[in-house]
């Protein structure tokens, strides 16, 4: 028996395939592989997709964070408040721009940065909260938007989760200074290869952040500050513009099959996937709170389903962050989240009979839960 994947890019690219290569078939003839046209018109789409006036294509998801903090031009040393439930690069972005990551607690149920927590980090040195939309689930931004704007912060979203979700009718990426996106594979927006993209409502920093990662150039050979080769390149570009258009319709479908799932488990009277009031959630994935974790895994294995875990080990407890002297014990919330997350199965092209038998197979586990305990 196959197994349900937790995610799947071969359907969805195989579906694309005759678009994508008649595409790339045309850069062939024009020659245009770092720069041109299809370039723009993602940047422009996907900027007007996420109510935003000024897109800024990238080869990475990382690089959309760290052009984005670099252009800032903050004081060597200053710190970002953020969340360690998320992935390093979020973090590495701050330390790679010179900057110093200060780890807040979450919210217990989503994931999230916690405002409250991250209120209490600030200190004279604080310049910016990056906020991650963990899951695709859009962090408390009205908070955020008022946090920072009474303690003069920069307030930088990291969306990478979360493409096309919003916060009662507001696109994620509108809400701050900057929204930074990853559009890796596995994403809901995924290139054919690494790619990113900034969006914003500033001329200004659109263009600080264009030029930190075309080498700090404003013009040919001309450059006014220090910089990275880190746009994106024609050919993700073009295959982006074949996939942004079905967005909305991928979305919808992960939406519906998230919902069966919240069915499910809430007809055995567990918790699934905590979504906040006039939040309409991306679904980078379904996660939700385990507390028998790995017997569950092991369970939905048995059962020819995967599971995977987004994100096992936090990163203040991460070797690379040692230096900054966190140790275990001190985000409790965080630590306990990140014992008891995981994902199951959930992609456009999952088919209804594999939905229904995921659901299926969560109920059984529920169900049966309080006898493998007793035994």
């Amino acid at each position: 028996m196959s197994v349900i994947p937790v995610t799947s890019l071969e359907l969805q690219n195989s579906g694309l395939e005759t678009e994508i290569l008649g595409r790339w078939r045309q850069l062939f003839r024009t020659n245009h592989w770092t720069s041109g046209q299809e370039i723009t018109r993602f940047e422009t789409n996907f900027a007007k997709f996420h109510q935003s006036k000024y897109g800024i294509g990238m080869n990475s998801g990382t690089m959309s964070l760290w052009a984005t903090l670099w252009a800032l031009k903050l004081p060597l040393g200053s710190e970002v408040i953020t969340t360690a439930m998320t992935f390093s690069a979020t973090a590495d972005a701050v330390v790679l721009a010179g900057l110093t990551p200060v780890f807040a607690e979450i919210d217990p149920l989503t994931g999230n940065l916690d405002p409250v927590a991250a209120a209490a980090k600030i200190t004279p040195a604080t310049k910016v909260i990056l906020v991650v939309h963990l899951y695709g689930v859009p962090a408390d931004m009205a908070a955020f938007k008022k946090l920072a704007k009474l303690h003069h912060l920069v307030l930088i979203e990291d969306a990478s989760h979360a493409h096309g979700a919003s916060l009662a009718g507001q696109k994620v990426g509108s809400f701050g200074a900057a929204g930074c996106f990853s559009l890796y594979p596995s994403k809901s927006l995924g290139a054919l290869g690494n790619a990113g993209v900034v969006v914003t409502q500033s001329r200004v920093l659109a263009e600080k952040i264009r030029r930190a990662a075309h080498h700090g150039m404003d013009q040919p050979y001309t450059h006014v500050s220090f910089g990275l080769n880190g746009l994106m390149d024609n050919v993700q570009a073009t295959a982006l513009n074949c996939k942004l258009k079905h967005l909305s319709g991928w979305l919808k479908r992960k939406r519906a099959i998230a919902a069966i799932y919240d069915a499910a488990l809430h007809a055995v009277n567990q918790t699934g996937m905590v979504i906040p009031p006039v939040v309409t959630p991306s679904y980078y994935t379904y996660a939700f709170q385990v507390a028998e974790r790995s017997q569950f895994q092991h369970w939905c294995a048995q059962n020819s389903v995967a599971t995977k875990i987004y994100y096992p080990t936090p990163l203040h407890l991460q070797p690379s962050y040692r230096k900054f002297g966190y140790r275990r014990g001190d985000l409790p919330i965080t630590e306990k989240f990140a014992r008891q997350t995981v994902s199951v199965p959930l992609f456009p092209e999952l088919t209804d009979a594999q939905v229904t038998k995921v659901a299926t197979v969560m109920q059984r586990f529920f169900t049966q839960l309080p006898n493998r305990k007793k035994a």
